[in-house]
């Protein structure tokens, strides 16, 4: 009966440290990830900010970092979600819009549901002069969970 609880103490003992280092290092490089994942979304925004036909930007303050693109923020949620559709396709909170020369830009972020799991996108539409509005630019930014050999395909262009 010793044994058991020896071992168990043991045991114990190595569960609680292993969990301890484990918050340790997710505690550590947790705001790395997260400032990663900004400036990815960061980089595919200035993409899209570009037009699609002479790749010149469309405006002429790209933001480059958080305190600026917040400026531009059009329509948020606290949820974090805006819109979702029959089909689980979602617009992600805040949607940003960019204004020039009579010009609007909303960019947004994206998600469709792929092969192996969601995809996730900015995108960027254009409305001149409260005519009409345009699909303009579409980087893809996230295809972790698709086909190795089928998800690098989606950021191909035709």
């Amino acid at each position: 009966m010793r044994e058991y609880i020896k071992t168990g103490l043991i045991l114990t003992a190595f569960m609680v440290a292993a969990g301890l280092l484990v918050s340790i290092v997710y505690n550590f490089v947790n705001p790395m990830i997260v400032q990663s994942e900004f400036n990815n979304t960061l980089s595919a925004i200035e993409e899209v900010l570009k037009d699609a036909n002479t790749g010149e930007y469309l405006v002429s303050n790209i933001p480059t970092n958080e305190e600026q693109l917040e400026k531009n923020i059009w329509k948020e949620d606290q949820d974090g979600v805006l819109y979702v559709s029959p089909k689980n396709a979602k617009v992600f909170s805040p949607v940003y819009k960019f204004t020039e020369n009579n010009t609007e830009i909303y960019v947004m972020t994206v998600s469709g549901v792929g092969y192996g799991g969601d995809v996730v996108s900015v995108i960027s539409f254009i409305k001149k002069d409260d005519v009409q509005i345009t699909l303009n630019k579409i980087e893809v930014i996230n295809y972790s969970q698709e086909t190795p050999g089928l998800g690098p395909k989606s950021l191909k262009n035709p």
